[in-house]
Protein backbone atom coordinates (compact mmCIF):
# COMPACT_ATOMS: atom_id res chain seq x y z
CA UNK A 1 0.00 0.00 0.00
CA UNK A 2 2.77 2.48 0.96
CA UNK A 3 4.47 1.51 -2.26
CA UNK A 4 1.29 2.35 -4.31
CA UNK A 5 0.81 5.34 -2.08
CA UNK A 6 4.03 6.59 -3.06
CA UNK A 7 3.71 5.83 -7.20
CA UNK A 8 0.60 7.86 -7.02
CA UNK A 9 2.49 10.66 -5.65
CA UNK A 10 5.45 10.66 -8.42
CA UNK A 11 2.67 10.44 -10.54
CA UNK A 12 1.00 13.54 -9.47
CA UNK A 13 4.11 15.70 -9.69
CA UNK A 14 5.04 14.04 -13.40
CA UNK A 15 1.80 15.14 -14.10
CA UNK A 16 1.97 18.31 -12.30
CA UNK A 17 4.94 19.03 -13.85
CA UNK A 18 3.54 18.48 -17.55
CA UNK A 19 0.85 20.56 -17.21
CA UNK A 20 3.30 23.58 -16.18
CA UNK A 21 5.08 22.53 -19.16
CA UNK A 22 1.91 22.46 -20.94
CA UNK A 23 0.75 26.00 -19.85
CA UNK A 24 4.17 27.62 -20.47
CA UNK A 25 3.94 25.91 -23.68
CA UNK A 26 0.23 26.88 -24.56
CA UNK A 27 -0.83 30.41 -23.23
CA UNK A 28 -4.45 29.74 -23.54
CA UNK A 29 -4.26 26.63 -21.07
CA UNK A 30 -4.25 29.53 -18.29
CA UNK A 31 -7.24 31.22 -19.84
CA UNK A 32 -8.94 27.76 -19.27
CA UNK A 33 -7.93 27.15 -16.18
CA UNK A 34 -9.31 30.08 -14.46
CA UNK A 35 -12.61 29.76 -15.59
CA UNK A 36 -12.91 26.03 -15.22
CA UNK A 37 -12.17 27.54 -10.98
CA UNK A 38 -14.47 30.12 -11.48
CA UNK A 39 -17.22 27.73 -12.62
CA UNK A 40 -16.09 24.77 -10.03
CA UNK A 41 -16.55 27.63 -7.48
CA UNK A 42 -19.72 28.24 -8.79
CA UNK A 43 -21.13 24.41 -8.72
CA UNK A 44 -19.94 24.11 -5.41
CA UNK A 45 -21.59 27.70 -4.19
CA UNK A 46 -24.74 25.95 -5.51
CA UNK A 47 -24.16 22.84 -4.00
CA UNK A 48 -24.06 24.28 -0.48
CA UNK A 49 -26.56 26.68 -0.97
CA UNK A 50 -29.03 23.65 -1.61
CA UNK A 51 -27.64 21.79 1.15
CA UNK A 52 -28.01 24.70 3.60
CA UNK A 53 -31.78 24.90 2.19
CA UNK A 54 -32.51 21.41 3.01
CA UNK A 55 -30.51 21.12 6.36
CA UNK A 56 -33.81 23.16 7.82
CA UNK A 57 -35.95 20.25 7.44
CA UNK A 58 -35.47 17.41 9.22
CA UNK A 59 -37.20 15.54 6.78
CA UNK A 60 -35.28 16.27 3.71
CA UNK A 61 -32.31 16.21 6.15
CA UNK A 62 -33.53 12.53 6.95
CA UNK A 63 -33.88 11.10 3.23
CA UNK A 64 -30.77 12.98 1.92
CA UNK A 65 -28.80 10.64 4.35
CA UNK A 66 -30.80 7.85 3.86
CA UNK A 67 -30.70 7.68 -0.19
CA UNK A 68 -27.06 9.46 0.07
CA UNK A 69 -27.37 12.67 -1.64
CA UNK A 70 -26.31 14.58 1.25
CA UNK A 71 -22.83 12.47 1.00
CA UNK A 72 -22.88 13.07 -2.88
CA UNK A 73 -23.41 16.56 -2.47
CA UNK A 74 -20.58 16.84 -0.22
CA UNK A 75 -18.14 14.98 -2.48
CA UNK A 76 -19.02 17.23 -5.30
CA UNK A 77 -18.26 20.20 -2.74
CA UNK A 78 -15.05 18.99 -2.00
CA UNK A 79 -14.20 17.73 -5.14
CA UNK A 80 -14.77 21.14 -6.72
CA UNK A 81 -13.04 22.81 -3.96
CA UNK A 82 -10.12 20.59 -4.10
CA UNK A 83 -9.92 20.41 -8.15
CA UNK A 84 -10.08 24.87 -7.75
CA UNK A 85 -6.89 24.42 -5.41
CA UNK A 86 -5.22 22.35 -7.59
CA UNK A 87 -5.95 24.69 -10.14
CA UNK A 88 -5.01 27.93 -8.78
CA UNK A 89 -1.70 26.55 -7.10
CA UNK A 90 -0.57 25.56 -10.31
CA UNK A 91 -1.25 28.73 -12.41
CA UNK A 92 0.20 30.53 -9.40
CA UNK A 93 2.89 28.25 -9.79
CA UNK A 94 3.31 28.98 -13.56
CA UNK A 95 2.51 33.02 -12.82
CA UNK A 96 5.48 32.62 -10.12
CA UNK A 97 8.44 30.91 -13.05
CA UNK A 98 7.13 33.73 -15.04
CA UNK A 99 7.67 36.90 -12.02
CA UNK A 100 11.25 35.10 -11.77
CA UNK A 101 11.99 34.91 -15.35
CA UNK A 102 10.42 38.08 -15.77
CA UNK A 103 12.58 39.52 -12.95
CA UNK A 104 15.97 37.91 -14.48
CA UNK A 105 15.24 39.18 -17.46
CA UNK A 106 14.64 42.90 -15.71
CA UNK A 107 18.29 42.11 -13.66
CA UNK A 108 19.63 41.14 -16.95
CA UNK A 109 18.38 44.51 -18.97
CA UNK A 110 19.50 46.56 -15.36
CA UNK A 111 23.09 45.40 -15.38
CA UNK A 112 23.39 46.31 -19.34
CA UNK A 113 22.14 49.38 -18.77
CA UNK A 114 24.33 50.04 -16.02
CA UNK A 115 27.28 48.68 -18.61
CA UNK A 116 25.98 50.75 -21.43
CA UNK A 117 25.86 53.82 -18.85
CA UNK A 118 29.56 53.03 -17.67
CA UNK A 119 30.61 52.83 -21.11
CA UNK A 120 28.67 56.03 -22.39
CA UNK A 121 31.23 57.86 -18.98
CA UNK A 122 34.07 56.30 -20.70
CA UNK A 123 33.24 57.51 -24.12
CA UNK A 124 32.70 60.88 -22.61
CA UNK A 125 35.97 60.87 -20.82
CA UNK A 126 37.52 60.23 -23.76
CA UNK A 127 36.02 62.47 -26.24
CA UNK A 128 37.21 65.25 -23.41
CA UNK A 129 40.52 63.67 -23.45
CA UNK A 130 40.67 63.45 -27.44
CA UNK A 131 38.75 67.00 -27.30
CA UNK A 132 41.96 68.36 -25.22
CA UNK A 133 44.23 66.72 -27.54
CA UNK A 134 43.07 68.20 -30.23
CA UNK A 135 42.84 71.66 -29.03
CA UNK A 136 46.53 71.54 -28.09
CA UNK A 137 47.36 70.13 -31.50
CA UNK A 138 45.60 73.35 -32.78
CA UNK A 139 47.53 75.43 -31.03
CA UNK A 140 50.91 73.66 -32.00
CA UNK A 141 49.31 73.35 -35.56
CA UNK A 142 48.76 77.15 -35.29
CA UNK A 143 52.32 78.12 -33.77
CA UNK A 144 54.09 75.72 -36.80
CA UNK A 145 52.10 77.69 -39.19
CA UNK A 146 52.93 80.38 -37.60
CA UNK A 147 56.74 80.00 -37.56
CA UNK A 148 56.45 78.50 -40.78
CA UNK A 149 54.68 81.65 -42.58
CA UNK A 150 57.51 83.51 -40.90
CA UNK A 151 60.39 80.82 -42.17
CA UNK A 152 58.38 81.35 -45.75
CA UNK A 153 58.69 85.24 -45.39
CA UNK A 154 62.20 85.19 -44.36
CA UNK A 155 63.22 82.82 -47.16
CA UNK A 156 61.58 85.14 -49.59
CA UNK A 157 63.30 88.33 -48.24
CA UNK A 158 66.60 86.70 -48.92
CA UNK A 159 65.72 85.30 -52.04
CA UNK A 160 64.42 88.85 -53.32
CA UNK A 161 67.55 90.47 -51.01
CA UNK A 162 70.11 88.37 -53.28
CA UNK A 163 68.27 88.33 -56.38
CA UNK A 164 68.66 92.82 -55.87
CA UNK A 165 71.67 92.15 -54.98
CA UNK A 166 72.80 89.91 -58.35
CA UNK A 167 71.03 92.24 -60.49
CA UNK A 168 72.40 95.42 -59.01
CA UNK A 169 75.80 94.24 -59.33
CA UNK A 170 75.24 92.85 -62.94
CA UNK A 171 73.71 96.42 -64.36
CA UNK A 172 77.19 98.12 -62.76
CA UNK A 173 79.35 95.72 -64.08
CA UNK A 174 77.98 95.77 -67.33
CA UNK A 175 77.94 100.09 -67.10
CA UNK A 176 81.49 99.81 -65.72
CA UNK A 177 82.83 97.03 -68.56
CA UNK A 178 81.83 99.47 -71.16
CA UNK A 179 78.39 98.35 -71.96
CA UNK A 180 76.79 101.87 -72.34
CA UNK A 181 79.92 103.90 -74.07
CA UNK A 182 77.89 105.12 -76.91
CA UNK A 183 75.39 107.24 -74.87
CA UNK A 184 76.52 110.47 -72.98
CA UNK A 185 77.28 110.35 -69.01
CA UNK A 186 74.33 111.27 -67.96
CA UNK A 187 72.03 109.48 -70.11
CA UNK A 188 74.69 106.13 -69.06
CA UNK A 189 73.70 106.45 -65.81
CA UNK A 190 69.79 107.25 -66.33
CA UNK A 191 70.01 104.12 -68.42
CA UNK A 192 71.31 101.66 -65.52
CA UNK A 193 68.76 103.36 -63.20
CA UNK A 194 65.39 102.62 -65.26
CA UNK A 195 67.05 99.04 -65.73
CA UNK A 196 67.05 99.15 -61.82
CA UNK A 197 63.44 99.61 -61.06
CA UNK A 198 62.00 97.65 -63.95
CA UNK A 199 63.27 94.40 -62.40
CA UNK A 200 64.09 92.78 -58.89
CA UNK A 201 66.26 95.81 -57.74
CA UNK A 202 63.20 97.97 -57.69
CA UNK A 203 60.70 94.85 -56.08
CA UNK A 204 63.18 94.49 -53.43
CA UNK A 205 64.13 98.31 -53.43
CA UNK A 206 60.06 99.04 -52.94
CA UNK A 207 60.10 97.05 -49.22
CA UNK A 208 63.40 97.28 -48.42
CA UNK A 209 65.65 100.37 -49.64
CA UNK A 210 69.17 98.93 -48.05
CA UNK A 211 70.67 98.92 -50.72
CA UNK A 212 70.13 102.69 -52.36
CA UNK A 213 72.88 104.50 -50.74
CA UNK A 214 74.94 101.57 -52.10
CA UNK A 215 73.59 102.46 -55.86
CA UNK A 216 74.60 106.01 -55.41
CA UNK A 217 78.22 105.11 -54.16
CA UNK A 218 78.63 103.10 -56.94
CA UNK A 219 77.09 106.00 -59.90
CA UNK A 220 79.85 107.99 -58.24
CA UNK A 221 82.35 105.73 -58.91
CA UNK A 222 81.51 104.19 -62.34
CA UNK A 223 81.43 107.84 -63.46
CA UNK A 224 84.58 108.86 -61.98
CA UNK A 225 86.22 105.94 -63.38
CA UNK A 226 84.96 105.91 -66.46
CA UNK A 227 84.09 109.28 -67.34
CA UNK A 228 86.57 111.32 -65.13
CA UNK A 229 83.57 112.83 -63.41
CA UNK A 230 84.66 113.27 -59.84
CA UNK A 231 81.67 113.48 -57.12
CA UNK A 232 81.64 117.35 -56.72
CA UNK A 233 79.41 120.04 -57.91
CA UNK A 234 79.09 120.87 -61.76
CA UNK A 235 76.63 123.16 -63.47
CA UNK A 236 73.71 121.52 -64.46
CA UNK A 237 73.98 122.51 -68.08
CA UNK A 238 77.53 120.55 -68.28
CA UNK A 239 75.61 117.39 -67.45
CA UNK A 240 73.08 117.70 -69.88
CA UNK A 241 75.16 119.59 -72.90
CA UNK A 242 76.42 116.06 -74.08
CA UNK A 243 72.97 114.78 -74.53
CA UNK A 244 72.23 117.46 -76.59
CA UNK A 245 74.74 115.41 -79.03
CA UNK A 246 72.84 112.17 -78.46
CA UNK A 247 72.56 110.61 -82.20
CA UNK A 248 68.84 110.70 -83.62
CA UNK A 249 68.52 106.94 -82.75
CA UNK A 250 68.94 107.50 -78.88
CA UNK A 251 67.50 110.38 -79.20
CA UNK A 252 63.89 109.12 -80.32
CA UNK A 253 64.59 105.74 -77.55
CA UNK A 254 64.72 107.98 -74.65
CA UNK A 255 61.70 110.53 -75.88
CA UNK A 256 60.38 107.19 -75.70
CA UNK A 257 60.99 106.44 -72.57
CA UNK A 258 61.23 110.06 -70.61
CA UNK A 259 58.72 112.28 -72.74
CA UNK A 260 56.27 112.88 -69.56
CA UNK A 261 55.84 115.71 -66.91
CA UNK A 262 55.90 113.26 -64.08
CA UNK A 263 59.80 113.40 -63.90
CA UNK A 264 60.73 117.11 -64.39
CA UNK A 265 64.88 116.10 -65.24
CA UNK A 266 64.22 112.72 -67.57
CA UNK A 267 61.28 115.47 -69.16
CA UNK A 268 64.38 118.15 -69.32
CA UNK A 269 66.46 115.35 -71.14
CA UNK A 270 63.58 114.44 -73.54
CA UNK A 271 63.47 118.10 -74.35
CA UNK A 272 66.61 118.66 -74.86
CA UNK A 273 66.69 115.65 -77.30
CA UNK A 274 63.92 116.60 -79.22
CA UNK A 275 65.55 120.00 -80.25
CA UNK A 276 67.69 121.43 -83.29
CA UNK A 277 71.32 122.87 -81.00
CA UNK A 278 73.45 123.03 -84.00
CA UNK A 279 75.25 125.86 -84.68
CA UNK A 280 74.16 127.32 -81.11
CA UNK A 281 75.42 127.98 -77.27
CA UNK A 282 74.49 124.82 -76.18
CA UNK A 283 75.61 125.42 -72.70
CA UNK A 284 74.29 129.03 -72.79
CA UNK A 285 70.50 128.04 -74.38
CA UNK A 286 69.91 124.99 -71.96
CA UNK A 287 71.00 127.10 -68.90
CA UNK A 288 68.34 130.27 -70.18
CA UNK A 289 65.71 128.33 -72.30
CA UNK A 290 65.20 124.83 -70.27
CA UNK A 291 66.93 124.90 -66.93
CA UNK A 292 65.65 128.75 -66.05
CA UNK A 293 62.10 128.43 -67.03
CA UNK A 294 61.92 124.84 -65.43
CA UNK A 295 62.04 126.40 -61.90
CA UNK A 296 62.23 122.59 -59.90
CA UNK A 297 65.85 121.58 -61.68
CA UNK A 298 69.04 123.13 -59.81
CA UNK A 299 71.46 124.45 -61.79
CA UNK A 300 73.90 122.34 -60.05
CA UNK A 301 74.24 118.91 -59.22
CA UNK A 302 76.70 116.57 -57.82
CA UNK A 303 76.85 112.57 -59.30
CA UNK A 304 75.71 111.30 -56.21
CA UNK A 305 72.38 113.77 -55.82
CA UNK A 306 72.21 113.52 -59.47
CA UNK A 307 71.62 110.07 -58.72
CA UNK A 308 69.66 110.44 -56.39
CA UNK A 309 66.85 112.58 -58.03
CA UNK A 310 67.15 110.43 -60.75
CA UNK A 311 65.93 106.83 -59.06
CA UNK A 312 63.24 108.46 -57.39
CA UNK A 313 61.66 110.46 -60.81
CA UNK A 314 62.02 106.63 -62.50
CA UNK A 315 60.57 104.91 -59.95
CA UNK A 316 58.15 107.87 -59.41
CA UNK A 317 56.69 108.00 -62.81
CA UNK A 318 56.51 104.28 -63.22
CA UNK A 319 54.42 104.02 -60.39
CA UNK A 320 52.03 106.87 -61.60
CA UNK A 321 52.23 105.72 -65.04
CA UNK A 322 50.78 102.01 -63.78
CA UNK A 323 54.25 100.48 -65.77
CA UNK A 324 55.76 99.48 -62.75
CA UNK A 325 56.80 95.65 -63.81
CA UNK A 326 57.49 93.88 -60.35
CA UNK A 327 59.74 91.32 -60.78
CA UNK A 328 61.23 91.70 -64.35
Amino acid sequence: MKEAAESAVAESIIEDNEICDLLRDIPVLQDKMIIDLVNGLEVAREHIGVRNQRNHSITSRAWDALTGRAARRQQHIDQNIAEGLRTTAMWLENLQVGQIQTDRALTYVSNKLLETRNGVQKLVYKHLELKATLELLDERLLMYQQRTNALQDEVRSIGLRLSAKNHMDKEFDKWEAGGYKKFAPLTQMMLVLEALNWGSFGKYDKENPEFREQVYDKCCIVLANREGINDRHLPTAEWLTPVAKEKDVHKKMFAFFFDTELAPMQNVVSRIMQQDMRNCDLEELIKTTLLEKSKVIPLIYSSKRLSERLLTESRTRLELEGQYAEGF
